[in-house]
């Protein structure tokens, strides 16, 4: 952990948002459009409030322990057994997150432009990188994040200007189809894309004002749900409902069929693929060094380095088992599912028996994390 008071607000909000926006952009509007079709932006709006309350939770339970992450405090909520085995799975559930990431990314780039590259390849490289970023302390995994977030929000805001400019606004129309059923099965798979709440609970204790965590969260959020809905209706406008529903990743597809104004780049789709390489990066870093913070804590080391390559091959292992890209996909849909419920079930669980027992405290406005 990096030493108290460090994280300042903007190193925060670029964490938020690089870990929010990383594989799931190119899918989004598949998995949106799949469930509520034309309602898809929508579902997408929905989702990313979805997230603002799990966030919300998360901060609410993480400023009564200001000082703790959200393995410790698990802990002094539950008890030690429940609080563990709670640990377990939650820990679980970052290798798993981590692990698809890398999966997923791996198939894209295979697919788009590594056609005779293994799978194995593109995962344990991506794994390695990410590895040996985690053994750094959380200032420096701070650093990364904003170093990165420039490469990231302005390539996406270019790329999704130019396309709203080829775009049919028929295409998205009608907004809301009446299928109550599709859009909540569209918001909870837009939802898991873009889950960057269990972040927050590492960063608050790190932050120089943990209160200001509510102003990182609206932010974050805010910049992201705009980033996402209009990605997923510069899609629709562009390519139509079912084609983006016949593509896994229907905004790749979008943008080799768009160029800048005044074709000062004919293949745009280059340059966002960088954009998006380094964007699956700083996702897949986040929930591998939440994965290696929650196992050093779990087992109280002082050091948190000894997970940082010995999780590498059991993340390897759980991103290869999907046999091919179909099975990653479903088990994606369902895996967000799980995700979904631990994002705003596990804290909510927390932030209630903290209060009936006694736990933490509120902070006070204008309280501070003491520095060293």
């Amino acid at each position: 952990m990096a030493p108290r008071g460090r994280i300042t607000e903007v190193q925060a909000t670029a964490v938020l948002v690089s870990t929010a926006v990383g594989v799931g952009m190119l899918s989004l509007p598949y998995f949106a459009a799949e469930k509520a079709d034309t309602s898809a932006p929508l579902a997408t709006f929905l989702g990313a409030l979805f997230v603002l309350v799990a966030l919300w939770l998360n901060t609410a339970v993480g400023l009564r322990f200001p000082t703790m992450s959200i393995i410790r405090y698990g802990e002094e909520v539950l008890g030690k057994w429940f609080g563990r085995a709670a640990n377990i799975a939650l820990s679980t559930i970052f290798v798993v997150l981590t692990a698809l990431g890398a999966r997923e990314f791996a198939e894209i780039l295979i697919t788009s432009m590594l056609p005779r590259t293994p799978v194995g390849v593109v995962v344990t490289l991506l794994l390695l990188i990410a590895a040996a970023a985690t053994r750094y302390d959380l200032e420096t995994f701070a650093y990364i994040h904003l170093f990165y977030f420039p490469v990231i929000v302005i390539p996406v805001g270019i790329v999704v200007l130019t396309a709203l400019r080829y775009g049919d606004p028929l295409q998205v129309m009608p907004l809301w189809n009446g299928d109550w059923a599709g859009v909540a099965k569209g918001t909870l798979n837009a939802a898991a894309l873009f889950q960057g709440a269990f972040v927050m609970t590492i960063l608050i204790p790190n932050m120089r004002r943990p209160r200001s965590a509510w102003k990182v969260g609206l932010a974050g959020m805010f910049l992201v749900s705009v980033m996402m809905v209009t990605m997923v209706v510069a899609a629709q406008t562009v390519l139509g409902t079912n084609e983006v529903k016949s593509f896994y990743w229907p905004t790749l597809v979008m943008i080799r069929s768009i160029t800048l104004p005044g074709e000062v780049l004919e293949r745009l789709d280059v340059v966002v693929a960088i954009m998006w390489v380094v964007a699956v990066y700083t996702t897949v870093y986040s929930s591998y060094y939440l994965s290696v913070t929650a196992f050093g804590e779990m087992t109280q080391l002082r050091d948190h380095r000894l997970f940082s390559f010995s999780l590498l091959p059991f993340i390897a292992a759980v991103a290869m088992m999907p046999p091919d890209i179909h099975h990653l996909y479903r088990t994606i849909a369902r895996v967000g599912y799980l995700i979904d419920a631990a994002a705003v079930g596990y804290p909510l669980l927390l932030w209630s028996v903290a209060r009936i027992r006694g736990k933490g405290g509120t902070m006070r406005r204008g309280q501070e994390v003491g520095r060293p």
